[in-house]
């Protein structure tokens, strides 16, 4: 099906479609969710059957985040070198190696985990929703989206689809389930406040992170009022 969709989108655009972003995106959306929607669906039946591996509380999935993060850094910055492709299309604007890009992400992600586990309300699950949207969800798509867009292999993109979609997924249904967040509608706000944050730090640098930091802790401290 991917294979004939992408043919059609083939097809038109070479018989006079001439918006080149309108048919990268409608192939990035078709990929990403039609591939992750088959994926998913199959983690799912398989991992719901034995009541042995039923992990699907939101205190717990969100263990499976960091493990996830590491995973994809290995894949960007190990198996391939995302740092040299990312230098050929955008700004040269983050001066942090990326070992201290992974270091200051999961000491940020093990707190808001840990305050999660002590205060297990509504304000710390939010930050972490806001956390993996922009570092994972939104990342994902970036990967995707700019390989198709440069018709270059963006390393990320592989970690991203597999791990980042599907695992994202349980983590915000066990949040919607257990009433951590209220609705599709926030988690599209979260989508817009994520793409908007990681846009940012593409165009700006390393001082977006501790900006949003800031900002998390004192919507947290609000927030829990």
């Amino acid at each position: 099906i991917a294979l004939i969709w992408a043919g059609s989108l083939s097809s038109i655009y070479e018989n006079g479609m001439e918006d080149e972003w309108l048919f990268l995106f409608i192939t990035m959306i078709f990929f990403t969710f039609g591939f992750s929607y088959t994926y998913i669906s199959g983690i799912e039946r398989f991992w719901l059957k034995s009541d042995e591996l039923l992990m699907i509380e939101f205190r717990n999935l969100i263990i499976l985040s960091p493990l996830i993060y590491v995973v994809h850094h290995f894949e960007e910055h190990v198996i391939f070198n995302f740092r040299e492709w990312r230098l050929s299309y955008f700004l040269d604007n983050n001066p942090l190696s990326t070992e201290e890009v992974l270091l200051r992400l999961l000491a940020v992600m093990l707190i808001m985990i840990y305050l999660h586990s002590i205060k297990r309300n509504k304000p710390s699950a939010h930050i972490i929703l806001f956390f993996l949207m922009t570092t994972q969800i939104v990342n994902a798509f970036f990967h995707v989206f700019f390989s198709f867009y440069f018709l270059d292999f963006s390393p990320g993109a592989i970690t991203g689809v597999l791990l980042y979609l599907p695992v994202n997924y349980f983590i915000f249904k066990a949040a919607l389930r257990e009433g951590l967040i209220g609705g599709k509608k926030e988690i599209g706000y979260l989508f817009v406040l994520g793409a908007g944050t990681f846009a940012l730090f593409e165009l700006i640098g390393p001082q977006v992170m501790l900006s949003a930091l800031i900002l998390s802790v004192i919507y947290y401290l609000i927030a829990s009022k």
